[in-house]
């Protein structure tokens, strides 16, 4: 059969890819050809005005590249996982603490600032009061 396909002319682009793909599947070993039929009919399109047509081949290098990314990451085992939850657990703590001294020196200045324009004001009333001295002596 292989012969067939490759002895005929081929005029076309479209042909010669048609070709292509008829002497790919020939030379198919017979274990992949339920793989091979199977993926003719899971890549479709389930609905819309291309039902039953193939998808396109953007769709196909997303598939393939979302395939690609999940199944060789090594960060997808369960003991990663655990580990990075931990770390991100002891962070987390590391910031809640961060954010309780901060909110306490945040209050202490504040009193600090109370105090130091209560002290202010006292001393301009001294210096008022003393200058309201003077004139009267």
């Amino acid at each position: 059969m292989k012969k067939i396909f490759e002895s005929r002319e081929i005029k076309t682009h479209v042909q010669r890819k048609h070709s292509d793909l008829l002497i790919y599947i020939c030379n198919l070993p017979d274990q992949q050809i339920f793989d091979a039929s199977s993926l003719f009919q899971t890549i479709v399109y389930t609905q819309g005005n291309h039902q039953g047509e193939l998808i396109s081949a953007y769709l196909q290098k997303k598939a393939q590249d979302f395939i690609s990314d999940s199944l060789y990451k090594l960060d997808n085992s369960l003991c990663t996982l655990k580990l990075q939850n931990k770390n991100l657990k002891q962070e987390n703590n590391q910031f809640k603490k961060y954010k309780s001294t901060t909110s306490t020196q945040i209050c202490t200045l504040s009193i600090q600032l109370a105090r130091a324009k209560q002290a202010k004001q006292r001393q301009i009333s001294k210096i008022r009061a003393a200058i309201h001295k003077a004139k009267q002596i």
